[in-house]
């Protein structure tokens, strides 16, 4: 299965993006004024088109039970990169 870690954050397009190359995009389910805004416990949902999903050859490793692949990623989550980055130096 994919972990998150296969994912990488584009900050310029405001999305993650899959190892085969599509986006997911941030949503939010409620009105459309909410979309944009983090949930009540501060996480994002970054979610994948189902006609991106359904064709690609990594769906049976990446969301095999879903029609399409979704992450919740913290508010946070950079810092938390950031510190996992430093725990694995030698200092």
């Amino acid at each position: 299965m994919l972990g998150r870690e296969d994912f990488h954050y584009d900050a310029g397009r405001g999305c993650y993006v899959c190892p085969a190359g599509k986006e997911l995009r941030a949503y939010r389910h409620g009105s459309r004024a909410a979309k944009g805004k983090p949930s009540p416990e501060d996480f994002w949902k970054y979610r994948a088109s189902k006609h991106d999903c359904d064709p690609c050859l990594l769906k049976p490793r990446c969301c095999p039970n879903k029609p399409n692949r979704t992450l919740v990623i913290h508010v946070h989550e950079g810092a938390r990169d950031m510190a996992r980055a430093i725990a694995k130096t030698d200092q």
